[in-house]
């Protein structure tokens, strides 16, 4: 690591006294000193990471205050931070059944409710790393998210095109949600204590509220104008986040059921946003997009969020889950890639998984350390080590 600063040091710092006299206030700072203007505001930078075989190649990605943008390689490969080490341990897989869409676990038990090719899943634990059908259904669409609500009274099941199940853990039945918003696509599902906000393709956004048992109250739907194809949920700030496709990204505020209004709109040219989280503890928004990898803003001011980096990536980013700092983003259908983003001007990738398989979803459960993989090949759960070398 030392090595690493003094090339930077040497290559960008030097040139920068011994033509201007002086070297800039703010150390992460990279420039070029031909085209620099004193007094001109300082731009922020961002650690862009680019995958390359089996070192990582750095790259710095400059967003100025006008917007524009400026890119600079250094010839060095990362170096990772000798005091943590990150791996994932497999603990149990599922391949009896091939294609899995999606898994979550119901109980402290790691028994599972999964998503296959037309139906569901319901996997009990056997211990060793095994799994048994307990019970089986078909006839469902595509399974595209599950969420348990916070009473743990009921399941519920985004199923495409055939809109909203609940499957009660209890009598262990599942049952229909008619919804206004039936006819769109089902997609991801966000909660808060029993009310859920699901993705609705084409028709929006669905609110659905539960009583206290996990029954079904009622529901509102708030059309957005647009395909939304993916959802975060930030509670405390009554905000809603929409990943809507060439359309961006849209903020809704939430002040109840029947006062839903849009709050700000993020326009990402030339460009399909299909997932959206949020670090809240600094504000900061990450959009997954196709092309141009996740982009990051500062949303301290909602009216008017500001482009402050990019993690760049040569592949596409299908989804991505954003929890305690580590961003996990499937990539290039097969690839899973763990970002620790603690550090925003020093993102680091800590650990990468080729699966072999396409992969579908990932869910990662900080209370357990756990990451629960859905590829085409089956369920397959790690566990995340983080050691202190």
């Amino acid at each position: 690591m030392f090595y690493i600063y003094f090339l930077i040091i040497a290559v960008f710092v030097v040139p920068n006294i011994l033509l201007l006299g002086c070297k800039g206030s703010d150390g992460r700072k990279i420039e070029d000193t031909t085209k620099r203007v004193q007094n001109q505001p300082k731009p922020k930078t961002d650690l862009s990471i680019e995958h390359n075989s089996s070192s990582e190649k750095l790259k710095f990605v400059i967003v100025e205050n006008n917007g524009t943008s400026s890119k600079k390689d250094i010839n060095l490969t990362m170096v990772p931070d000798k005091n943590i080490s990150y791996s994932l341990v497999k603990e149990a897989s599922f391949t009896d059944y091939g294609n899995i869409n999606t898994c979550t676990p119901l109980d402290e038990n790691s028994n599972m409710i999964c998503g296959f090719s037309n139906g569901l899943l319901f996997l009990k634990y056997l211990g060793e790393g095994s799994f048994e059908v307990e019970k089986k259904i078909r006839g469902l669409n595509y399974i595209e998210d599950i969420v348990s609500l916070e009473s743990k009274r009921s399941v519920l099941i985004s199923n495409g095109y055939m809109g909203l199940e609940r499957y009660d853990p209890f009598i262990k039945e599942l049952s229909h949600i008619g919804t206004t918003a039936d006819g769109g696509w089902a997609g991801e599902i966000e909660v808060d204590q029993n009310r859920s906000y699901i993705a609705y393709g084409s028709q929006g956004v669905e609110i659905v509220n539960f009583d206290q048992n996990g029954s079904f109250v009622n529901d509102t739907n708030f059309d957005t104008s647009g395909y939304v194809q993916g959802i975060y949920l930030y509670s405390i700030k009554s905000m809603l986040f929409l990943a809507k496709g060439y359309d961006g990204v849209e903020v809704l505020e939430i002040k109840d059921d029947t006062n839903i209004s849009s709050l700000s709109h993020i326009s990402i040219e030339n460009e399909w946003v299909n997932g959206v989280s949020v670090e809240e503890s600094r504000e900061l928004l990450f959009a997954g997009t196709d092309r141009s990898g996740i982009l990051i803003y500062d949303i301290g001011d909602i009216l008017k969020p500001k482009l402050i980096g990019t993690i760049e990536s040569n592949t596409t980013l299908q989804k991505m889950e954003l929890k305690r700092n580590l961003l996990f983003a499937i990539k290039d259908k097969k690839s899973l890639e763990i970002l620790d983003i603690s550090k925003i001007d020093d993102i680091r990738k800590v650990f990468g998984l080729d699966t072999g398989s396409y992969i579908n979803s990932v869910k990662y459960t900080p209370i357990d350390e756990r990451v629960y993989i859905s590829t085409q090949k089956g369920i397959f759960i790690y566990h995340l080590i983080k050691e202190s070398l």
